[in-house]
């Protein structure tokens, strides 16, 4: 059994993978936040309680070489925190010092947490290959980041895998997001108010994001990856489909929401880097929402 580690373990991506890599057979160091609420009850996962600021010595808390690292801990990751240059540039920082202490426990992998926000506003299908312009605090250090731990691959002994995230969606997402707001709405026929959604849109399954970054590990990858699916097209075609999944009888008002000053950005990953890898597990957009509906009915009947 290998072992492995993940950051930032009870976040959006953090759960499924530490579940994905478990039923694959890996031991994992499950690394949380203190006070966090979350628990895991499995023998193949201890459980570690830092804070970022600790993660410096995170070496002192292993107490096995470990194969690989999942770092997916990162602050101000939403709303008005992705513009704090202070919160931002301390993420760098404390991801520098993952990256320098995964090195010291032996592990052969890094595999970070990109973002599209790393290519800044660029309305075309976007490639790896494409200039980077970041127009917010979070994008500019997670490049910092990415190209840190890019440049001292080597020096370090780790193979570093940066998946580009652009947009997952899931179980369990953030209350906020469009798919959310949409199918909670729609469970309940209330309307619901919408940009003109006439940008091109492209979502990718969080079961399968988690499935990719192992698969990139397992298969001796490293770079950077965009993930997105292979469906791509304008946003309301999607909001369209979940309504027809819940057979909702919501009033979807196109255009009552204006676009922000700065213009509408559409989401169009080029994935051809990831494809040629030979990963082709992509989830039907209408499977996953059937399993995010289910999930929400599992809940809401475990309340009752």
């Amino acid at each position: 059994m290998k072992n492995v580690i993940v950051t930032g373990a009870s976040c959006f991506i953090g759960k499924p993978l530490v579940k994905e890599l478990t039923e694959k057979g890996y031991f994992v160091y499950a690394i949380l936040r203190k006070g966090s609420p979350v628990k895991f009850d499995s023998p193949q996962i201890k459980t570690i309680y830092l804070n970022l600021d600790e993660y410096k010595n995170l070496d002192k808390y292993i107490d096995s070489p470990c194969f690989a690292i999942f770092h997916l801990a990162w602050n101000g990751t939403r709303g008005s925190d992705r513009n704090d240059e202070e919160k931002q540039e301390s993420n760098f920082v404390y991801s520098k010092e993952v990256l320098e202490a995964a090195s010291r426990i032996g592990c052969q992998y890094f595999i970070g947490a990109g973002s599209q926000a790393e290519y800044g506003v660029l309305n075309k299908k976007i490639k790896e290959t494409d200039t980077p312009r970041p127009n917010t605090e979070y994008g500019i250090y997670k490049l910092q980041f990415t190209d840190y731990a890019l440049d001292n691959a080597d020096r370090l002994k780790l193979k570093v895998i940066i998946p580009r995230f652009f947009s997952l969606f899931g179980e369990n997402d953030f209350s906020g997001t469009l798919i959310e707001s949409s199918i909670e709405n729609m469970m309940h026929d209330r309307d619901c108010n919408y940009t003109l959604a006439d940008q091109n849109w492209n979502y990718m399954y969080i079961q399968d994001a988690v499935k990719a970054m192992v698969y990139l590990m397992e298969n001796g990858f490293s770079g950077i990856y965009n993930f997105g699916s292979r469906d791509t097209r304008k946003l309301k075609d999607f909001i369209y489909e979940i309504k027809k999944i819940l057979h909702s009888k919501s009033q979807l008002n196109f255009g009552a929401i204006p676009y922000p000053a700065t213009g509408k950005v559409s989401i169009d990953p080029d994935i051809n880097k990831l494809l040629n890898t030979g990963f082709n597990s992509f989830t039907p957009f209408d499977i996953a929402i059937e399993n995010i509906v289910q999930n929400k009915k599992g809940k809401a009947y475990e309340k009752n």
